[in-house]
């Protein structure tokens, strides 16, 4: 790979520090662009054995590969230039504005000019503030009052029974403080929205974030237009995450923080066990020794995922702004003295000094939203003669018997939490871990099935033709 384009090449594109928007391109036909789908060429389709099994693996998209043979993505700081003779070339460059912070140590109080000194990247003067309760959108929440604006706030519910959700408990407390208007959204039939999904992100990444589509799409039935302001990845460089030294190839995928949302690689059939983990791990682990480069590695690797949450209300018609992938704001808070930085306790007494804390016990705190959706909307079922060939026959019955329908035994542990005769933290023991781990690899492999049902009939059509 060189490190500075020749003269006569044309620069299609440049990625910014983090690569937060995404782009594809390949290397066989020369098509390139911000949907995967788009890139992939039914004439030079072939399964990159390595890449579907490291995005198996991880649920998304990892090392600038994907599952297609000739299809990757550009990774941060990565320039893709046309030569002369028509192929596609990827430069990056030897200069990592990161790298600077490595080795400093920022004050908090510098750390909060930076980010107060922040502007939304937007004409519009109509914002839009997802208040999830937690620390990062609350954050903005100060920000945006300080500078006189008070935007209008949606929040959603993480557990079944939405309404008594922590997340809605602390919004509904703060934006009552503050005198902004809010309103809870109940987000339900989510997993209708698969094929959107699949439309826009295809195989690069697993299709958990359906029910953003559904919080964005509520939204804007109440608001015509605005800026959403996101709070993406500032829990990161705030302190929310610790990570250890990496001493294998297999650890890089601690640091790919997936939350169980893959497909157990002891269940790939034997011809699709590939990775490119050894050939990451060598290229890497010189800048993964310190807390810095762990944290800026995790943000990097995952980008490709989260990037849904700027990429979705923008596609739904608002402008987006987030604060917290501005590298100056971003660095600066991965500077604080890491005593302060762990489990974030400069953020939690700015928020104080600022008002914006709030009682820790006001709700249920409980993570079934999924599981709710599953009762409401059981899935259909993965293609078995399709999808045996990358895994195992009996591993896919499992899941479509999981995700078919939900026991009568989870569905009894879902009522009991649902009317807190029992607490979450209980509950989440007796609930089945399998119907989770089912549906969690379930949104991994309906892509695949997607892609190569996808394959087929362009093929059949085309023969056809």
């Amino acid at each position: 790979m060189r490190e500075f384009p020749m003269s006569g090449n044309s620069l299609l594109r440049r990625q910014d520090w983090l690569a937060s928007e995404p782009y594809f391109y390949n290397q066989i036909t020369g098509k390139h662009g911000s949907n995967i789908s788009e890139v992939i060429d039914i004439g030079s389709f072939e399964i990159d054995r390595a890449g579907l099994g490291d995005y198996l693996r991880f649920g998304y998209c990892v090392f600038g590969y994907t599952p297609v043979r000739g299809v990757k993505f550009l990774r941060p700081l990565e320039e893709l230039v046309r030569k002369d003779d028509g192929s596609l070339e990827v430069h990056k460059s030897s200069l990592d504005p990161a790298l600077r912070y490595r080795d400093q140590r920022t004050t908090e109080v510098e750390a909060l000019e930076r980010f107060y000194a922040w502007q939304p990247n937007t004409t519009n003067s109509d914002e839009i503030l997802p208040l999830s309760g937690g620390l990062d959108s609350r954050l903005i929440l100060g920000h945006r009052l300080a500078a006189g604006k008070k935007p209008r706030c949606f929040t959603y519910g993480t557990s079944r029974r939405q309404t008594d959700s922590n997340e809605i408990a602390i919004a509904r407390q703060i934006t009552e403080k503050c005198q902004v208007e809010w309103e809870a959204i109940n987000l339900a039939g989510f997993h209708s929205n698969a094929q959107r999904w699949i439309s826009s992100f295809g195989i690069s990444t697993h299709l958990h974030g359906m029910y953003q589509i559904a919080f964005f799409d509520a939204i804007r039935r109440r608001v015509d237009n605005g800026c959403v302001l996101s709070g993406l990845v500032g829990d990161a460089w705030a302190g929310n995450i610790t990570t250890q030294p990496p001493r294998q190839p297999r650890d890089l995928m601690k640091l790919g923080l997936m939350h169980g949302l893959n497909v157990d690689s002891d269940q790939f059939n034997k011809n699709f066990t590939e990775s490119n983990l050894e050939q990451e791990f060598e290229l890497v682990r010189k800048d993964l020794h310190d807390e810095f480069g762990r944290v800026l590695y995790l943000v990097r690797t995952k980008m490709i995922l989260l990037s849904y949450l700027l990429s979705i209300p923008r596609g739904i018609g608002f402008d987006v702004s987030a604060p917290f992938i501005n590298e100056h704001i971003a660095l600066s808070f991965l500077t604080i003295d890491p005593s302060r930085r762990e489990n974030r306790i400069w953020q939690l007494e700015h928020l104080e000094e600022i008002s914006l804390t709030v009682r820790s016990d006001v709700s249920v705190k409980s993570n079934y939203l999924d599981l709710g959706e599953l009762e409401r909307s059981p899935l259909p079922p993965l293609n078995l003669k399709i999808m045996s060939t990358y895994v195992k026959k009996e591993y896919l019955e499992w899941i479509n018997q999981k995700v078919g329908k939900l026991s009568l035994y989870d569905r009894l542990w879902l009522r009991l939490i649902e009317f807190k005769c029992v607490l979450p933290s209980v509950g989440k023991w007796l609930l089945s871990d399998q119907t989770i781990v089912a549906y969690n690899a379930y949104l991994s492999l309906y892509p695949l099935q997607e892609l190569l049902i996808g394959f087929e009939s362009r093929l059949t059509k085309g023969t056809s033709e």
